[in-house]
């Protein structure tokens, strides 16, 4: 999928899901996995990707990718959790820009997908946010309860040296790269507000 920015220039949008992590709450079960209404969760959300030139798997079973059409990012060092999957797929894309989703939201929709790019080239995004221009490096979704939701976004591939400077002293929020880049955030569109677009299933009493 390719744009434009804010002064007119070409800009690449890719994606990544985001399907490491062991399960634990799960009982080991790999979340990406799960089933709903006949297809994995990791197949309904590839469905809803569909629209994006570059889409990678980053992190679980090289399996995984592969059975969505996607290619596969293996974790580069295991246990990082979801700042180490967003490392290794900035450090693996060729995108501009990658919206990042992770495998553990089932009712995620295409419609979400189109808002954050409309919304990032919206913002004349794309700019050297990080030198100081004025460009967005990250566009994140606040959901209808007013929480930022940072593993449902837009990422620069700038953001990859804040990041990795991050996971070097041992940091592991996704969140606090707030402080390292110029993260805008935006309220999901009137059409989805009351749906379940970001219901996280992050533990066995979450399941729909």
């Amino acid at each position: 999928m390719t744009r434009t920015d804010g002064g007119g220039r070409p800009l690449r949008f890719g994606c990544a899901i985001l399907a490491g992590g062991k399960g634990s709450r799960f009982g080991g079960t790999d979340k990406a996995r799960l089933t709903l209404e006949g297809r994995t969760y990791l197949e309904r959300i590839a469905a809803e990707l569909s629209g994006f030139d570059e889409r990678l798997v980053a992190g679980g079973a090289p399996d995984l990718a592969a059975s969505v059409g996607f290619r596969p990012v293996p974790d580069s060092v295991p246990g990082l959790g979801p700042l180490g999957g967003l490392r290794d797929a900035l450090a693996a894309c060729a995108s501009d820009v990658l919206l990042v989703v992770p495998c553990d939201l089932p009712f995620f929709r295409r419609a979400l997908a189109d808002f954050l790019v409309r919304a990032w080239e919206a913002g004349s995004a794309g700019g050297e946010g990080i030198e100081g221009s004025g460009g967005d490096d990250a566009l994140v979704v606040r959901d209808g309860d007013g929480r930022l939701q940072p593993l449902c976004g837009l990422y620069a591939k700038r953001c990859l040296d804040a990041v990795e400077a991050r996971l070097a002293r041992g940091e592991r929020r996704v969140s606090d790269l707030a402080a390292d880049v110029r993260v805008r955030a935006v309220d999901l569109p009137a059409e989805l507000r009351g749906t379940p677009v970001l219901h996280n299933v992050n533990r066995p009493e979450d399941l729909p």
